[in-house]
């Protein structure tokens, strides 16, 4: 490999480096995250991908939650102890997240008021 190949291969990395500009925002509440913020879910294993709990990033999350998190689906706001529902597949060697609800808009999810 010749110089001018090492110097555009890296080049090329450093455009495909996940920055700011392009990390996905948090689905519920639309934050942008910064390096090393995640969001707080749970997966459940399924045949081919994954049943995930999405219950939002450090900005939108019980029991920090500063801001308030929307369900993506329908719009409505999501109770203390509500979440979102997705499926979760790899693939190319990246992840996809598709969320289908939440616990106010899938009645299977709904949690019953104490």
């Amino acid at each position: 490999m010749t110089a001018t190949q090492r110097k555009n291969n890296a080049a090329d990395m450093q455009k495909s480096a996940v920055t700011p500009q392009n990390r996905p925002p948090c689905p519920l509440c639309g934050s942008q995250l910064g390096k090393g913020e995640k969001l707080h879910s749970v997966s459940f294993p399924a045949d081919g991908e994954k049943i995930m709990h999405i219950h939002g990033c450090p900005y939108c999350a019980p029991p920090k939650q500063t801001l308030p998190r929307r369900c993506p689906v329908c719009k409505r706001s999501l109770p203390s102890g509500g979440f979102a529902v997705g499926r979760m597949w790899e693939k190319k060697d990246k992840l996809h997240l598709h969320i289908t609800g939440c616990t106010v808009c899938k009645p299977q999810y709904n949690i019953k008021a104490k």
